[in-house]
Formats: C-alpha cells, structure tokens, sequence
C-alpha cells in the first residue's frame, strides 16, 4: 500500500488507523477512504486495506469505505475473494443515462459557456459514453 507515512511507519497501517481513528472518534468525526476506478488498483492493497477497514469496524470504530467503478470491475473484485464484508456491503448502481439525457446535458454545459453547438453535433457526442455516468 502506498502512504506518505515515514518508512518507519508505513508497514503498520492497521496501527497508525487505529490511532488516526480514536482520535477523530474522540472528536466526534471520522474517516471515508473513497477509490474510484477499482479496476485499476493493485488487488493485493485492495484486498489488505479490505481487512483493515474490516477490524476498524469490529471495533467500533469510524470509518467507511466507498469503491467505485463499471459493475463488471466491482462483481471481478467480489469474486476474487476478497473480505466478506465487501459482498454483504449496499452497492448503489448508477443507471446507464439515457442518450437523450446525456444529449441534453452536454448541451446546457456548452451553451452555459456561450459555445454554439449544431443539433447534429450535440446528438453524435454523447455516444461513446453508451450511457455509462462520467
């Protein structure tokens, strides 16, 4: 896992977390480690900061983890076996955007910049999202 912590440090995350989040506890707050991209990140730090985060919450303490990524990069990393309380986590699946939606949207944030767009232009941009949120 990669950390800005001193060499002497970085090798023991799980206790420098657990004092990070005692005393954010202790302040009434916490912590959320977000990844977006999950199908770019190294499976072996995945799977060790899964564990952490794991005993964190056994013992109470506050923090949360949020992934994000396409549902085939997230049902790859649930089937590779990492902690089980990865798959028992809610997953909030964004819909595929409709490409009129998206049509629209890149449309209002053009004209917002005082940018003209011709109709043909505007409908033939969104297609290569194929509806995938960005």
């Amino acid at each position: 896992m990669t950390t800005q912590l001193p060499a002497e440090r970085a090798g023991d995350w799980r206790r420098t977390g657990n004092e990070l989040l005692r005393l954010l506890d202790a302040k009434g707050t916490g912590l959320v480690i977000t990844i977006d991209e999950i199908r770019a990140v190294d499976r072996t730090e995945i799977s060790q900061l899964a564990a952490d985060v794991q005993h964190f919450i056994r013992d109470g303490l506050p923090i949360g983890l949020i992934f994000a990524g396409l549902p085939s990069a997230v049902s790859d990393l649930l089937n590779e076996g990492v902690a089980t309380f990865l798959r028992r986590a809610d997953r909030i699946n964004l819909h595929e955007a409709a490409i009129a939606e998206v049509t629209a949207s890149y449309s209002e944030l053009i004209s917002q910049e005082g940018i003209g767009i011709s109709p043909t232009s505007s409908t033939r941009q969104p297609k290569p999202s194929r509806g995938i949120p960005s």
